[in-house]
């Protein structure tokens, strides 16, 4: 239940950055953010009908869609926070963890 929240939730904040800052985000990362949001909140709804058993692959195809993303932004940028993706990925690890198992 509370994975549920968090990733719904995430799912949410990042529609709603996406939303707010479309202008300044490329192309390419977009495209990941917005299909990793979708496919996340997906994921929270076969979680919630207990159905995702058969759709692992959704989940992970979600994290690293949403992993890549803001890699690839900072990427264009020049400036990489490894904090920040570092805290990303526990995020989304966590994330993984409590949908699949």
């Amino acid at each position: 239940m509370v994975v549920d929240i968090i990733a719904g939730a995430y799912a949410l904040f990042i529609l709603f950055a996406i939303a707010t800052s479309w202008r300044r985000i490329p192309k390419s990362a977009l495209t990941s953010l917005f299909s990793g949001a979708v496919l996340l909140a997906y994921c929270v709804v076969l979680h919630i009908n207990q159905q995702l058993v058969n759709h692992t692959f959704v989940v992970i195809l979600s994290v690293t869609l949403l992993q890549l993303a803001p890699f690839e932004i900072a990427l264009r940028k020049g400036r990489i926070n490894w904090l920040h993706h570092t805290i990303r990925f526990a995020l989304h690890a966590y994330i993984v963890w409590a949908l699949v198992f």
